[in-house]
């Protein structure tokens, strides 16, 4: 009975201990808050996996610019660096009683697909467009609700700058319909540029202007459909009007879905980067279209990288020459990119920490690189002239070179760190351009606004944090936060494919119970090696013990629980206690 009482006081104690913020504060537990995004437009490219029909959408405060191009690159020599032009653009402008909504935002569309949701908002209602590629067209969805106790008239402006490029037949001859947009030049001729179905009215302001107009009454609700046909010309507005678009709207979502379905599922407790996962893997294939001779290829960038190859990134190899190493004033010495030269780009040098293995976790060099790379650090925590910007930022080698070295290096605090921050400089789109400055909403960009490389980063980074080969060793949850099992709520991964064969695994941290659970799903695999399991706990807390039954071995330093050659279905409780 005394052992139980003594049991339940040091359990109540722990807990409290826990709870009470010891080694986590509120202000230490990282968020998702998009804090340090460039300033809009925020960029997404909607279309189908692999497609060459993507649209490009940009948003901005109070409108949206729809952008793209008639050409791809089927047509295109894959042997140079050469990119269809996007000649077509239409401005979005919603309205309610004649003047823009007040409050706007822009979202992916269930938190993670390349579908935009964008929102408007005014005390007199709400109209939303949330805008995916299809198999025929690029289609807006529009939803419109009038919350308040009177009638109210919304509108969607939709123009082509710039000359007669798009013009609206009814224009020419008033009694042709005026809710579509024909192109003029620049396009097949009589090419449907926009077509708007489901509108009370259409009125004609100018002659490159498709208006949407519906005259809600209080408390009505309104669906109606904005096209934008890959290959349709004026003959078939008749049929098009007719077309079941929620029907090909609806499949286009369950394609995505069922794609991503298939992927490993990560299980971690914050949302914001569950969706960032996600919605990076999904911009893999829709920077990926058809080229010449039935090949598949993938392209940097949706415009100005729209290109395959591009001769200079997908080319790149780091190779760590100590006869090319810089040396400081301090005796540091660091990795260049270019044997001896101390300036530009900082792409590829720690590459040869990992993956190449050229150089050690501690060697020297790396520790070097590592310090001089970091030594110049962006009030967002991201390392600055790392790229041809002058003190701006390459945010992907911030994760792909930089926490991936960490990563390497057992650094799990500094990794998660350099992800959150990674996360935050891009856009509520999960998008990032290729180059920014250092300042929140910052005009400072270049290279492709929607760039492959942070999408690429994301998803490797965040699957080497949950299970990360290292020769003979697996690693699992070796760069998770560690407010993630602070949270209580499981970590893990499912259907991960590794060296050794298929792993899922999952584990949460009982606060009350001071107990850490879990069960790993391992491989069956014939080559022997060893597994870890990284217990990233919040700080000044480390696991004492473990079930014998579970065959773990505990780390020395209460950091980790070890197995040799595990195979099937394993699973473990284990003690938590303070660090001594």
């Amino acid at each position: 009975m005394h052992r139980n009482l003594l049991t339940c006081v040091c359990h109540s104690a722990l807990a409290f201990i826990f709870v009470s913020g010891v080694g986590l504060s509120k202000d230490n537990v990282p968020s998702v808050d998009f804090r340090y995004a460039f300033a809009a437009p925020h960029r997404i490219t909607v279309a189908l996996p692999d497609s060459s029909n993507k649209t490009l959408l940009d948003a901005t405060p109070g409108k949206l610019e729809m952008s793209w191009t008639y050409e791809d690159l089927i047509y295109y020599s894959f042997k140079s660096f050469w990119t269809p032009p996007t000649k077509w653009k239409v401005v979005i402008q919603p309205q309610i009683d004649g003047h823009p909504f007040s409050q706007s935002k822009w979202e992916r569309s269930e938190g993670y697909l390349p579908i935009l949701r964008n929102s408007y908002h005014d005390n007199g209602g709400d109209l939303v467009l949330e805008i995916g590629g299809g198999d025929t067209a690029a289609i807006t969805k529009i939803r419109l609700a009038n919350s308040s106790n009177r009638n109210e008239t919304m509108a969607l402006r939709c123009e082509v700058p710039g000359g007669l490029a798009g013009y609206n037949p009814a224009w020419v001859d008033n009694e042709k319909a005026a809710d579509h947009l024909l192109a003029g030049w620049g396009a097949p001729a009589d090419q449907v540029v926009i077509l708007g179905i489901g509108a009370d009215e259409n009125p004609l302001p100018g002659s490159t202007v498709l208006t949407m107009k519906w005259n809600l009454k209080p408390g009505e609700s309104r669906e109606a459909w904005l096209i934008r046909p890959y290959k349709n010309e004026e003959s078939d507005v008749a049929v098009l009007r007719k077309k079941n678009w929620a029907d090909e709207f609806e499949r286009a979502k369950k394609e995505w879905v069922d794609l991503l379905d298939r992927a490993s599922r990560v299980i971690i407790p914050d949302q914001g980067v569950s969706k960032a996962f996600y919605a990076c893997l999904a911009d893999l294939f829709i920077m990926r279209e058809p080229i010449a001779k039935g090949y598949i290829a993938t392209i940097p960038g949706t415009e100005a990288y729209r290109s395959a190859p591009n001769p200079f990134e997908t080319a790149i190899v780091a190779v760590a020459l100590d006869r090319g190493a810089i040396t400081e004033s301090d005796g540091t010495r660091w990795i260049s990119a270019v044997p001896g030269k101390a300036t530009g780009s900082r792409y590829g040098v720690l590459k040869a920490l990992f993956p190449t293995g050229l150089l050690s976790p501690t060697d020297k060099l790396i520790d070097g690189t590592l310090k001089y790379i970091e030594r110049n650090m962006s009030p967002g925590g991201i390392p600055v002239r790392t790229g041809w910007m002058k003190d701006g930022m390459w945010v992907a080698i911030t994760l792909d070179n930089v926490a991936e070295a960490h990563l390497a290096r057992n650094e799990g605090d500094v990794a998660a760190r350099l992800l959150y921050a990674t996360l935050n400089h891009g856009t509520p789109l999960y998008t990032w351009c290729e180059e920014r400055g250092q300042e929140p909403n910052t005009q400072k960009t270049s290279g492709d606004r929607q760039h492959l490389w942070t999408p690429v980063a994301v998803v490797r980074f965040l699957r080497d944090a949950l299970v990360m080969e290292e020769d003979d060793h697996l690693h699992l949850a070796r760069g998770i936060d560690r407010s993630w099992l602070a949270s209580g709520k499981a970590v893990g991964i499912e259907n991960a494919s590794t060296h050794f064969g298929l792993l899922s695994y999952h584990f949460s941290l009982d606060q009350m119970k001071s107990k850490l659970a879990g069960e790993i799903d391992f491989p069956e695999s014939k080559t022997p090696y060893k597994a870890i399991l990284h217990c990233r706990l919040p700080r000044n807390f480390r696991v004492v013990g473990v079930d014998k039954s579970s065959k773990a071995s505990l780390s020395v330093d209460g950091e980790a629980l070890e197995w040799d050659n595990p195979r099937g279905t394993i699973s473990f409780q284990a003690r938590v206690g303070l660090a001594k």
